[in-house]
């Protein structure tokens, strides 16, 4: 089980608030902007597997200006969303949260092993209503990219009735066993 919860606080909190959560789940979200510190106290005072959210699939480089971010950042989002892989792997986080765009630089950035999930999965022609995502791909662009596990929820839960809902989870299906077969595996 992942959950997503991006559990936001000092270390320690976020440690007693994992401590509470359900046995058996394999990943936990934590935002990667608690930095290098805090993400090795919540790796090491939990069981759980660590995810780092790197930056929100609907984070503009407009919204890194306005929160103070160099130009590097904001002109370059696969930047700052590698250098957080790098740290939250340095940490001891398992692997990251991050767009389908930067899949491939992540994982160039931190090896195979280190694991990439993406968010803001969308299907080509299948508009979502009040899509509030920014940095999108199809799940066959997510797996080509290297993408270890995908997020998908929106693109199937606003499909229409149940078999419209089915069909568009088939669709995901054949993309990310077609963007496994093109990368190699």
């Amino acid at each position: 089980i992942f959950l997503d919860l991006k559990l936001y606080d000092i270390p320690s909190t976020v440690i007693g608030a994992a401590h509470t959560l359900l046995p058996g789940l394999a990943l936990i979200t934590v935002p990667s902007d608690l930095g290098p510190t805090g993400l090795k106290r919540i790796v090491a005072g939990t069981a759980h597997r660590v995810l780092a959210v790197t930056i929100l699939t609907s984070t503009k480089a407009a919204d890194l200006e306005a929160l103070g971010y160099k130009s590097k950042y904001t002109e370059n989002l696969t930047q700052l969303v590698v250098e957080r892989a790098k740290m939250a792997q340095v940490a001891g986080c398992r692997g990251v949260v991050c767009s389908g765009q930067e899949a491939a630089a992540v994982k160039k950035a931190c090896g195979p092993d280190f694991q990439v999930v993406c968010p803001g999965i969308r299907l080509e022609g299948a508009p979502v209503s009040g899509d509030d995502q920014s940095r999108t791909v199809t799940p066959y662009e997510a797996m080509l990219n290297g993408a270890d596990f995908i997020v998908v929820g929106r693109p199937i839960r606003q499909a229409g009735n149940a078999a419209q809902q089915v069909a568009a989870a088939r669709r995901v299906v054949e993309e990310i066993e077609q963007g496994l077969q093109d990368r190699g595996r």
